[in-house]
């Protein structure tokens, strides 16, 4: 494993490799009309966590994407897509935000113009977050879902 550093004395881990890839992802914020209350501690929660990714684990920053308030599942799928493109080691995927369900029990994901009357077309559905993931070459894959309903 080649080793990237992002700070002088990172100590050298499984994610400290040039192939380590992390995406880092957030809705703290609704609009008023959609019913969904705004979570203020994403943005802190995301900051916070890369910070201990390059410090404690030793990923570079650069291997470090971070999606606060996506606008559209759109704008996830890009990112999200790019990185697992370019993880050959480790891919990490954590969200933190509301977590909805479908009439279906299916899960999606919040965007900031997620409406939950309109669900399919304004939140990510996590079959499509799978879908991308497993198109990755990482040899590992690790999703942490920060939201409700994530057991399902």
């Amino acid at each position: 494993m080649t080793s990237v550093r992002s700070a002088p004395g990172a100590p050298e881990t499984a994610l400290s490799g040039s192939g380590t890839r992390a995406v880092l992802i957030g809705t703290g914020t609704h609009a008023p009309d959609t019913g969904l209350p705004n979570v203020p501690a994403v943005r802190t929660t995301l900051f916070d966590l890369k910070q201990a990714l390059i410090r404690n684990c030793g990923m570079a920053e650069r291997n470090v994407k971070v999606l606060t308030d996506p606008r559209s599942p759109r704008d996830v799928g890009r990112v999200l897509t790019e990185s697992a493109k370019q993880a050959t080691e480790v891919l990490l995927v954590c969200y933190v935000g509301h977590g909805l369900v479908s009439p279906r029990g299916e899960l999606y994901l919040a965007t900031k113009s997620t409406e939950p009357e309109l669900l399919a077309y304004t939140a990510l559905a996590y079959a499509t977050v799978r879908t991308s993931l497993l198109l990755s070459s990482a040899s590992s894959i690790v999703v942490i879902l920060d939201c409700c309903f994530s057991g399902i």
